[in-house]
């Protein structure tokens, strides 16, 4: 059965307001997961949260096995999707509120009894921002680097559609309905399902 966790959610911060007047800093930003998640860590941008993470991380040094974006990012290469979401921010003004969520990161995990490829679960995951989180600038990486080595695909979303410029909210009731998407998606591509929970509160 898969899971679909959110795991963390940028903000900027009051002091890093007044510190960058209102412009983007590190703490609002995904920069230190662009590092992360991408093919390969840049070594003059790399955190030394990310250096400890990979000194300590599970003797698996190649962590990403397949990478994907929306259409709405129109960088290159594997990094410069944090920086983008960076600016589209900045241009919608999104970063001179204090306490703004910048980002939602989602980690979707499918059930290891089910033998997912990258490829497939990197689809998947472009299949379910596709349905979920239409219009918004995101990322997908695939990663097996847990103490399980078990294939799991981070989902990392800005919080602006690029379009509108209208900030991205997730409900209670739509974070539910997210987690039904995942299981109808999963049941389309063959992979094990978890009972609907959406289905067991309307019965």
């Amino acid at each position: 059965m898969a899971m679909l966790k959110a795991i963390g959610q940028g903000h900027t911060r009051p002091v890093e307001l007044a510190e960058t007047g209102g412009a983007s800093g590190h703490r609002g930003s995904a920069k230190d997961l662009d590092d992360y998640l991408a093919w390969e860590p840049k070594r003059e941008r790399r955190s030394k949260r990310i250096e400890r993470y990979l000194e300590s991380g599970h003797d698996h040094p190649a962590r990403c096995l397949a990478f994907s974006k929306t259409d709405a990012l129109l960088y290159s290469g594997e990094h410069g999707w944090a920086e983008e979401m960076d600016r589209t921010r900045e241009q919608m003004e999104l970063t001179k509120r204090a306490n703004a969520r910048t980002y939602y990161h989602y980690v979707i995990s499918p059930d290891p009894a089910d033998h997912v490829g990258a490829e497939e679960l990197r689809d998947l995951g472009l299949e379910w921002i596709a349905k979920c989180l239409p219009g918004t600038q995101a990322v997908v990486s695939v990663h097996d680097d847990n103490a399980g080595h078990i294939m799991h695909a981070h989902v990392v979303a800005n919080a602006v559609y690029p379009a509108t410029g209208r900030r991205v909210h997730i409900t209670d009731r739509e974070a539910q309905r997210q987690a039904h998407v995942l299981q109808e998606l999963c049941l389309e591509h063959g992979m094990t399902a978890m009972p609907d929970k959406m289905e067991q509160d309307q019965a």
